[in-house]
C-alpha cells in the first residue's frame, strides 16, 4: 500500500512541474511581445529610415566616357564606377577596341639577343674575310671574278702582305686568270678555294699567278675558331676536375674567367677585395 502512495505522489509532482514550466514560457513570450511594441528612442520611427542609412550612397558623378584611360595598367577598376555607369563604361571600352602600348624602350626579345650574340661573335672583319673567300671562287652562274671587290678587300685586310704595286699587278693577274680559267678544264672544275689552290699546283701555274696564289694561301690560313674559345676549353679541364665536378655554371664561369685572364687577376689586390666586401654590410667575424 505504501508503494502505491509513492507512485501517485510522483505523478502529481511531475504534472505540477509541467504546469509551472508552461506558465513561465507564456510569461516570457508576453514580455517579449510587449518589448517589441515599445520602440526605443534611438531607433527611427519609420523602418525604411534604417534601410536607407545602412546602404552606401552611390557616387552619381558623371563619368567622362571620352577621356577614359586606354592603358590597361592605368585603367580604373570596373568596381569603382557607379552601378548605373558600369554598362556604359564597358561598352565604351569595347567601342574603342584593343590598345597597343607604345614604350620608349622595349625589352630585348630572344631574336634580338641572338642577333647581338652573332654580331659580337662575327665582327665586321670576319664577315669581310668570308666575303673575300667567296669572291675568289666564281659562282656557276658567273664566268669572271669580281676583280674590283677582291682588290678592295685585299687593300683593307692585307695591307702588310701586299704593296700598292703588287695590288696593281694582282688586278692584271686576275684579269688574265679569269680568261685562262675558262679555257682550262682543271681550273674550271674547282668549286672551293682548297681545290683551286691544288689546281694551281697541278697545272704548274702557281708561279705564273704568284700573287693570286699568295692571296689564296692567306685566306686558307684563316683561324677556324677564336683563341678565347680554345683557351676556355683547355682551361675547363683544369678548373673542373674530378674533385670539383659538381660546381654550378656560374661558379665555373667565374673560375674560368680568373684562370684565363691571369695577367689581370695578378694585378688585383686581395686587401681591396676584402675591403669591398666589408663595405657592403657589417659582419660578425672580421674578414
Amino acid at each position: 500500500m505504501g508503494k502505491l502512495i509513492t507512485i501517485d505522489s510522483y505523478f502529481k509532482r511531475k504534472s505540477s512541474d509541467t504546469v509551472e514550466n508552461a506558465t513561465q514560457e507564456n510569461n516570457k513570450r508576453s514580455k517579449a511581445s510587449t518589448s517589441e511594441n515599445v520602440q526605443p528612442q534611438n531607433q527611427p520611427q519609420n523602418p525604411t529610415e534604417k534601410h536607407v542609412s545602412e546602404t552606401p550612397k552611390l557616387n552619381t558623378e558623371e563619368v567622362g566616357l571620352i577621356s577614359l584611360e586606354r592603358d590597361p595598367g592605368k585603367r580604373k577598376q570596373m568596381c569603382k564606377y557607379p552601378a548605373n555607369k558600369k554598362e556604359e563604361v564597358r561598352l565604351a571600352y569595347l567601342n574603342k577596341g584593343p590598345f597597343q602600348i607604345h614604350l620608349k624602350t622595349y625589352p630585348a626579345s630572344a631574336k634580338d639577343k641572338q642577333l647581338h650574340e652573332l654580331n659580337t661573335r662575327f665582327s665586321d672583319e670576319a664577315t669581310g674575310l668570308l666575303t673575300l673567300s667567296s669572291a675568289v671562287v666564281p659562282k656557276k652562274g658567273t664566268k669572271t671574278f669580281d676583280i674590283s671587290k677582291i682588290c678592295h678587300l685585299v687593300e683593307k685586310y692585307y695591307p702588310a702582305d701586299f704593296t700598292d704595286q703588287e695590288i696593281y699587278r694582282l688586278r692584271s693577274e686576275l684579269e688574265i686568270f679569269s680568261i685562262d680559267m675558262q679555257n682550262n678544264k682543271k681550273l674550271k672544275k674547282a668549286s672551293t678555294i682548297a681545290e683551286l689552290c691544288r689546281s694551281l699546283v697541278k697545272t704548274q701555274k702557281r708561279k705564273t699567278y704568284y700573287l693570286f696564289d699568295r692571296l689564296i694561301r692567306l685566306i686558307l690560313t684563316l683561324p677556324v675558331s677564336t683563341a678565347t674559345t680554345e683557351r676556355a676549353f683547355s682551361a675547363m679541364k683544369v678548373c673542373k676536375n674530378r674533385l670539383r665536378n659538381k660546381m654550378s655554371d656560374d661558379f665555373l664561369a667565374d673560375s674560368l674567367l680568373v684562370y684565363i685572364e691571369k695577367e689581370i687577376a695578378e694585378k688585383i689586390d686581395s686587401e681591396s677585395v676584402i675591403e669591398e666586401f666589408k663595405s657592403v654590410k657589417g659582419r660578425r667575424a672580421e674578414l
